[in-house]
């Protein structure tokens, strides 16, 4: 069975955790769109801007657990300095010349990990 997950119940956290944790006990296979997402990080706006990189951490880490992702690539406004210093605690590095910050296959391996 397949369920789709809206925005209400991925965010909270607490909410999502839960449901996840029921589909990989293999009840259901959860979905979820990109547009969905996007509203996540709209939501995430009220936290500030950690608020903002977590909630993109996060959602890198539903891809990779569910849609088996081997590496990941972001953009990042300049101006969002604490979102780039989130990420960079995380393992991201800027690319030469670019604001594109990628998670190579180590780091992306033990991000994986703290979603456990």
């Amino acid at each position: 069975m397949k369920v789709l997950l809206d925005t209400c119940v991925i965010y909270p956290t607490v909410m999502r955790q839960m449901l996840l944790g029921v589909a990989k006990q293999g009840v259901f296979t959860p979905l979820w769109s990109a547009r969905i997402i996007e509203e996540w990080q709209r939501a995430a706006v009220k936290l500030g801007p950690e608020g903002v990189a977590q909630a993109g951490a996060e959602a890198a880490m539903l891809a990779a657990h569910w849609w088996n992702a081997k590496w990941l690539t972001l953009a990042v406004y300049e101006h969002s300095t604490e979102s780039r210093k989130f990420y960079e605690r995380l393992g991201f590095g800027p690319q030469t010349g670019a604001t594109v910050m990628k998670l190579d296959a180590q780091g992306f391996e033990d991000l994986k990990g703290h979603a456990t």
